[in-house]
């Protein structure tokens, strides 16, 4: 749906071109979802850390791809500059997820910490954690869509849902990296395996 109205907007706006540069997005991520798949490589212990490599490697490779496609159809970069907020934002909220989410960062260890008085205090510490988490993604967000507009109206906001969508296979293989990972600790964690194996998926 973003793409086609990214489509709509670009047609009344720049005529063809318009809907072929949000097209052109797309096709590029699709690219540098590809080659960063390949490039995911487990050389340490930490998947995690390989999973953020392919990840960085396919920001890096639509930006690098999008540019000149804004440049040749539009004499310009506003367009591009639109998109670009939008791949921003996936970095950005990339980094704000695991902190909140992770068992090795401050606000979940808070939470596991106030528990122990009682699930009353984790109920209400769970809720105040998960409230201010949001505050930096509205941010994030906010900031993505007024400084689009700027670049390029509403076409720069349709933008950059595109730019955010322009990973979306790799966004996709995270996301399917944690059930699997899940998974497979329960079942280390009910053969009674060494720790060292928990730790080397953690």
């Amino acid at each position: 749906m973003a793409l086609v109205a990214a489509m709509i907007l670009g047609l009344s706006v720049h005529g063809f071109y318009g809907v072929i540069y949000p097209l052109g997005v797309a096709a590029v991520g699709i690219v540098a979802s590809l080659i960063a798949s390949f490039q995911t490589r487990l050389k340490t212990s930490n998947a995690q850390a390989a999973i953020y490599r392919g990840m960085n490697l396919a920001i890096i490779l639509v930006t690098a791809m999008s540019a000149p496609i804004a440049f040749f159809l539009f004499g310009g970069l506003k367009e591009f500059y639109a998109t670009f907020a939008g791949i921003i934002t996936v970095v950005l909220l990339a980094r704000i997820t695991p902190y909140y989410t992770s068992t090795s960062r401050k606000p979940v260890q808070g939470i596991a910490k106030t528990s122990v008085a009682g699930p009353a205090m984790n109920v209400i510490f769970g809720f105040a954690r998960g409230f201010e988490s949001t505050i930096f993604s509205i941010l994030v967000f906010t900031s993505a869509i007024v400084s689009s507009y700027q670049f390029s109206s509403l076409y720069g906001i349709s933008m950059v849902a595109v730019g955010f969508l322009s990973i979306t296979a790799t966004l996709v293989a995270m996301s399917s990296f944690g059930p699997i990972v899940d998974n497979a600790k329960g079942i280390i964690e009910l053969s009674k395996v060494h720790k060292e194996s928990l730790k080397a998926i953690d």
